[in-house]
């Protein structure tokens, strides 16, 4: 093995236990196209979260640029189970070793600035310029935001509040549930039309549905024609 991709026994990640329903999850969205782009790792502490966001991070960024391929020894990533990555493997080792181009690890950081130890604004504000770029090692880019207590409400408005947000409005409205109501009626107005993803156009009572990052050119044409057809006449898109 060259010099470059050694590991030593020191710098080895922890041994994943459990989680295997999420890793699950995460290797059939992949293999169906439908991966989520985002994940909430919820539990007590020392259940191996950020761990688990680590694991996950090396499979996915061992997918190649075609999607027929990986860095498995020819094993395409998409047939081999998250659980399996070697961590030895080039992706893995600089993944667990925080080296990698296409990752971004966001952690508290206390200093003088911040004793809280919170997540500071100014590091969320990073997400969007990574992922502003393109890949450079393969088709995606991660993003893991590690944070113990962000469940905690108390800190969630402590961070709203060093945001210039109206924390005491923002309790209001998470004490009435007004918020999860709304979020509950959208998932029940998806259902009802079938809606599988975001965004996503329904037009002509339904029979048409236009899925994804569509062009303008092409919803301009779309509803054009349905507006210019008599309401008893199917339109031609």
């Amino acid at each position: 093995m060259p010099a470059s991709a050694e590991m030593h026994v020191s710098d080895a990640p922890l041994p994943l236990f459990g989680h295997t329903d999420i890793l699950n999850r995460v290797h059939v969205g992949l293999q169906q196209n439908r991966l989520h782009h985002g994940w909430i790792l919820g539990g007590d502490e020392g259940i191996g979260k950020f761990r688990l966001a680590q694991q996950i991070a090396a499979w996915i960024l061992s997918v190649a640029d075609d999607n027929s391929a990986g860095l498995f020894e020819g094993e395409a990533p998409a047939s081999l189970h998250p659980s399996a990555v070697p961590v030895d493997g080039e992706e893995a080792r600089l993944v667990f070793g925080n080296a990698h181009p296409d990752l971004l690890v966001i952690q508290p950081e206390e200093d003088e600035k911040n004793k809280s130890g919170l997540i500071k604004t100014e590091q969320i504000r990073k997400l969007p310029a990574f992922f502003a770029h393109h890949s450079a090692r393969s088709k995606w880019r991660v993003a893991i935001v590690d944070n113990l207590d962000v469940g905690l409400l108390d800190n969630v408005l402590l961070l709203a509040k060093q945001s210039g947000m109206d924390s005491d409005a923002l309790k209001t409205l998470i004490d009435e549930g007004d918020a999860a109501a709304l979020l509950m009626s959208d998932y029940q107005k998806a259902a009802e039309l079938n809606i599988k993803g975001s965004p996503s156009w329904i037009m002509n009572n339904g029979r048409q549905e236009l899925f994804g990052n569509v062009g303008y050119r092409i919803l301009r044409a779309n509803i054009k024609e349905v507006l210019s057809k008599p309401g008893y006449e199917a339109s031609w898109c």
